[in-house]
């Protein structure tokens, strides 16, 4: 390894052999930590093989001396950080130190606007291996690496605050600029977007709440959840929002974000089966933005409450809340909210035998959400189209919708929405008789049911499962 980075170094094709003795000296000396050869290997610009071990030799004796509290097996990495931050100039000091405070990586651009890093010092860093090129546009930084950056920056505790700030201000804005993106055509793509920066994203929200950071919470809240709730990251998305529930109380500055990290919180309980919890955030929610008199608020936690309604069999209330919603919906012409209270509607009249009325809800809100680009609304019509195929025996339509379902889910990379719709085509194939393949889907929606922890998935598919072991004559199984 040593070598290899030599190589691009020096470009020098080999080590000369009169090095072998040190270059053994330093590898031993970092204990073999291979971010602790690389850093040493980027030092040939300037010493000799010899003159890197006896540099690395004599700040262990100093770290030795001087640092306390540092566990045996990390003092000759320090020793080799120490090193080649007193390399550095005072520029690329402060650079570095500032892109600590980075999680998961970062783009160019977001290290100039929080770091104020240049291209040039960029590039100075890499070149001496202290930070790594993850992508044509994306950089890390080795964690025990960034965890002795983060002590410089500590050092400076303004400092220290003033970036935390720029990276709260930098995702809360990177977040709001998804939120349009997340409900259209660029679905897709906004939520890779989110998923290279969701450990950035997570760190600046924690890091606003524990400072009452209301603006760029609010700004960070829609876009958070649409990434947690269409990934199936349901548990993650609860953990977040109930940072700011937990911390914050209910008074006029902060009442409408609290009301939407409470409505966010209470519709991912809804595909973990929670439903109690579920109606007791949305309920609370509702009363907030009933008071502040905010409808679009209004008309999601309506919208969400006939769905968890509507899951629990309560027909009747699911659909005062949906039709509630759909009213609202279209005096505040909410698209989003028009499209899912026409499909509870249309759901609710295809569970209570209106098949007729169903179909004419259903279709409306297709065409509502075709219009828009959404494609976890436009999967929603679909699927309950495909069951009144079902209903009225045409198998073959009903497994193309529910197949169309499929592909659609697997390009969002919608777990919850893929483990749906397999069960769905699983149960096409089971009526054909096709057991084998109808088992495969029922496997694989109750693996994702499994892994997102949708107990209700879960209960549907192993019920189905067995019902095709019935058939098939697997008693047992």
């Amino acid at each position: 390894l040593f070598q290899q980075c030599a190589r691009r170094v020096t470009q020098r094709s080999s080590l000369d052999e009169a090095d072998v003795p040190s270059v053994v000296r330093i590898c031993q000396l970092v204990e073999g930590i291979p971010l602790g050869v690389e850093l040493a290997a980027a030092w040939l610009r300037v010493h000799s093989c010899r003159e890197i071990a006896r540099e690395i030799e004599r700040s262990l004796d100093i770290l030795t001396t001087r640092l306390r509290n540092v566990p045996e097996r990390h003092r000759s990495i320090r020793a080799t950080f120490e090193h080649s931050w007193q390399l550095l100039s005072e520029t690329e000091k402060s650079v570095l130190a500032r892109l600590s405070v980075f999680r998961g990586g970062f783009q160019r651009e977001a290290a100039a606007v929080v770091a104020g890093a240049s291209t040039a010092t960029l590039s100075a860093l890499l070149d001496k291996s202290l930070i790594r090129r993850a992508s044509s546009d994306r950089y890390d930084i080795h964690g025990l690496l960034k965890q002795y950056a983060v002590e410089k920056l500590q050092d400076n505790p303004r400092t220290y605050k003033d970036i935390q700030m720029q990276y709260i201000r930098y995702f809360a804005a990177f977040l709001e600029r998804q939120e349009e993106r997340l409900k259209g055509v660029r679905q897709k793509q906004a939520l890779l977007d989110i998923a290279l920066e969701i450990e950035n994203a997570r760190r600046a929200w924690k890091l606003a709440v524990s400072r009452g950071c209301v603006r760029e919470i609010e700004q960070s809240v829609d876009s958070l959840y649409h990434f947690f709730n269409l990934r199936g990251r349901f548990r993650e998305g609860i953990e977040c929002f109930d940072q700011a529930i937990e911390r914050w109380d209910e008074n006029e500055r902060r009442g409408r974000v609290l009301g939407k990290a409470m409505s966010r919180r209470g519709a991912l309980c809804g595909p973990l089966g929670q439903y109690q919890q579920a109606r007791t955030y949305l309920e609370r929610s509702l009363a907030i933005f009933e008071r502040l008199e905010v409808q679009t608020e209004q008309v999601f936690c309506l919208v969400n409450l006939a769905d968890v309604a509507r899951k629990q069999g309560k027909y009747q209330e699911a659909e005062q809340w949906a039709q509630e919603g759909l009213t609202l919906s279209r005096q505040t012409e909410e698209y989003r909210g028009a499209a899912r209270s026409l499909f509870l509607l249309g759901v609710i009249r295809y569970r209570t035998g209106d098949v007729e009325r169903a179909e004419v809800r259903l279709n409306e809100s297709l065409a509502t959400a075709r219009e828009s680009g959404d494609q976890r609304l436009i999967m929603s019509a679909l699927n309950t189209l495909g069951d009144v195929s079902c209903h009225r025996g045409d198998y073959a339509e009903a497994q193309t919708v529910f197949e169309e379902c499929v592909a659609l889910s697997r390009e969002l990379d919608d777990r919850y929405s893929v483990a749906v719709h397999l069960n769905n085509l699983g149960t096409v194939l089971h009526v054909l008789e096709k057991y084998g393949k109808a088992r495969l889907y029922y496997q694989e929606s109750l693996e994702i049911c499994r892994g997102i922890g949708d107990r209700t998935g879960q209960a549907i598919a192993l019920s189905n499962l067995g019902e095709v072991a019935h058939a098939r004559g697997a008693h047992h199984e």
